[in-house]
């Protein structure tokens, strides 16, 4: 009982640390996922700050170019150092626009590459997500199919027990049977029978009961170590005769109801009978002796 007990324990732990392991991948899955939507959700706004920046230098670079060609346009009386310098910011700018454009242009391969990864998370997440929901599925019919291999054990070992308890009490029986038995050899055979008759059907008797007796013992207590393999209660044959001598006819008219028989390597048998006591039968089936 205590191992079948273990035995469910270990394997329903085993089930509730696969489902914890599944658990955690798919935590950590997730966890992921939520990080890479927070770098993406910092480039866009980086895209963002940069788009702003690189709007107002067009403006600027705009306004410069204006400025510039209108100072072209009226490069009379104007000083030509200032000229150059408006160029030379004009330049600059339109340098640093450049280099904004690409690194704009690298922010969005950037973020383009986040969303594929957060794509492809988010697909992993959901696979693992169906694959956890179908182990659980499983685990749960294991779960369940081992409930229930425990209570069919459990009902197979009261089964057995109740076996036990009516073999123990068949025992009991038999051992009153044996002694009723052993006091009518005791009070030996007809007195028309020789002495050294008497004695070896006595002793043959004797040991017939005596290794019965020992084998119906053994067979009830001993150490049950397969419970699936315990044997079944004995069936006897109708009207109680065991099956050694359940084909014969013996005692006709004489018997009411047998409850026990055994028959002597002298071809004697001893018959017990409900109302009737002990019959000593011959091998043809004549009545020899009545013990009551």
């Amino acid at each position: 009982m205590q191992l079948l007990s273990f035995r469910f324990d270990s394997d329903f732990r085993e089930v509730e640390e696969q489902l914890q392991e599944a658990k955690s991948s798919r935590d950590k899955a997730e966890k992921e996922r939520d990080e890479h939507y927070m770098n993406i959700s910092k480039k866009i706004g980086e895209m963002q700050v940069l788009k702003t920046e690189n709007s107002e230098l067009r403006t600027m670079v705009s306004r410069l170019r204006r400025e510039a060609e209108e100072l072209l346009e009226n490069a009379v009386g104007t000083d030509l150092s200032e000229l150059t310098a408006l160029q030379k910011t004009r330049k600059e700018l339109e340098n640093k626009i450049r280099e904004q454009e690409d690194e704009m242009d690298d922010l969005a391969g950037q973020n383009q590459l986040l969303q594929q990864t957060v794509t492809r998370l988010e697909m992993g997440a959901e696979r693992l997500k169906t694959d956890l929901a179908r182990e659980a599925v499983i685990r749960e019919t294991e779960i369940d199919e081992l409930r229930g291999q425990y209570q069919r054990r459990r009902d197979e070992i009261d089964r057995l027990e109740g076996q036990k308890k009516y073999l123990t009490a068949e025992l009991k029986l038999a051992n009153r049977r044996i002694e009723a038995l052993q006091s009518a050899l005791s009070d030996g055979l007809d007195n028309d029978d020789s002495d050294n008759d008497a004695e070896k059907i006595k002793d043959n008797g004797s040991a017939e009961l005596a290794a019965q007796k020992a084998l119906f013992t053994n067979n009830t207590h001993k150490t049950i170590s397969d419970f699936t393999h315990f044997p079944p209660p004995p069936e006897l044959p109708a009207g109680g005769l065991p099956k050694n001598v359940e084909s014969m006819i013996i005692g006709m008219g004489v018997v009411d109801f047998v409850t026990g028989a055994l028959i002597l390597p002298t071809g004697i048998t001893l018959v017990t009978d409900e109302s009737q006591g002990v019959l000593l039968f011959d091998i043809k089936g004549n009545l020899i002796r009545k013990v009551q």
